[in-house]
């Protein structure tokens, strides 16, 4: 009798260990199987992240494209506006000098 419960403490431990051995490899696989799911879920989210860097890269491209055509235009029209005015300080130059021409002359004819 003591025989055959050493021999099923021995089956036992045998048993016992083939299932520990089988419990660590499930372990095994579904830890693999969860760090692989990770790491899709890792890679999906980094691509993510550079998909909406990118999408702000571009409206701020967009944005620094549109606000420096408004510099420009602003600056296009600033520069019309100062042409405009120094124009017509050239006729105000040209009006004076004839002026003075003519006076210069009506003084000359009555000395």
């Amino acid at each position: 009798a003591l025989s055959q419960l050493r021999a099923e403490k021995e089956t036992l431990l045998v048993s016992h260990a083939s299932l520990n051995e089988s419990h660590a490899q499930e372990l095994r696989a579904v830890g693999e199987q969860h760090a692989g799911e990770r790491d899709e879920q890792l890679q999906y989210a980094r691509h993510q992240h550079e998909q909406s860097l990118q999408t702000l890269r571009d409206q701020l491209s967009s944005a620094a494209g549109a606000a420096t055509s408004d510099l420009v235009l602003g600056h296009e029209r600033e520069c019309e506006r100062l042409e405009a005015g120094w124009r017509d300080e050239q006729e105000r130059c040209r009006q004076l000098e004839e002026r003075t021409t003519s006076v210069s002359e009506q003084l000359e004819r009555r000395k």
